[in-house]
Parts: structure tokens; sequence; C-alpha cells
């Protein structure tokens, strides 16, 4: 069996890298990394990122906007310490553009991260890729979102 650890466990202030060594020095075998909002959007205080305090969480090398080279350069990182990445999770398709969404460019953003991090997950030779399609509120009806 293989211990990892999510990049979300690690202060907000680590940057990616920073949170890749502290998790090969304390001795876990894999990391899961996350695909976050490239800062452009803007989670709404107390929203769902502020409840699960991940709002301030951004990766610069796996968000919305990474290129090839971007994730090239995290599967470099990641060979360099000989912690494998064992996952791709993330915020953005729960969070910020949730796959539940009714508005359509909403879901479509939703979708268009999904696909990144299952490229990520090709590039980076993880196995799995966690994806929350959306978190229910007031708002939301539970049969229309399902």
């Amino acid at each position: 069996m293989k211990i990892g650890v999510n990049q979300f466990c690690f202060p907000d202030t680590y940057d990616v890298e920073s949170a890749m060594k502290a998790a090969k020095k304390l001795g876990f075998d894999s990391i899961e990394l996350c695909l976050t909002d490239d800062g452009s959007a803007c989670c709404a205080s107390g929203g769902v990122t502020d409840a699960l305090d991940i709002s301030s969480y951004q990766n610069r090398l796996l968000n919305i906007s990474s290129t090839e080279k971007d994730i090239q350069e995290l599967k470099r990182i990641s060979d360099d310490l000989g912690l494998p990445v064992s996952s791709i999770g993330g915020i953005v398709t729960f969070s910020i553009y949730p796959l539940t969404s009714r508005e359509e460019t909403t879901a479509r953003k939703s979708m268009d991260a999904a696909k990144k991090m299952l490229d990520a997950a090709r590039v980076l030779g993880a196995e799995n890729a966690l994806l929350i399609p959306g978190i229910l509120t007031e708002d939301d009806d539970y049969e229309q979102s399902y």
C-alpha cells in the first residue's frame, strides 16, 4: 500500500513545488495535485471554497490556463523529487464552475476544467482524477442537479 497526501493538506502559502517537497520530506509515497482557478474567477466570500478553507489556493503550474509546458514542469519536479503524482483533484468543477450549473457557459467551463484535469493526469502519469460535479445549496434542486 502507498500513502499519499492531497496538496490542500499544506498551507495555502506553499507553492505547489514547496508542497511536493514537504510531502516527500514527510515520507509520503505520492501526492494528489489540484487544478485551481488561474486567478481570473472570483470565489465569492462565504462560498463553498471559503467554507472548506481552500479559496486562497492557486496552483501556478496546474490551473485552468496552464499550458503543456507548465504541466511538463510539474512532471519534471515530480521526477526530480521521486514523488509520483497519484491523482489530480480540483476545486474548479464544484465551486467556481460547477458541472451541475444550469447555466450552459458555466457547465461548459466545468467540462473544460475536467478535460484539463484528465490531460494533466496523462502527462503526469496519474492513474486517477477526482471530479466533484457540484455541491447542493439551498438554491439548488436535488433532482435537477442529479
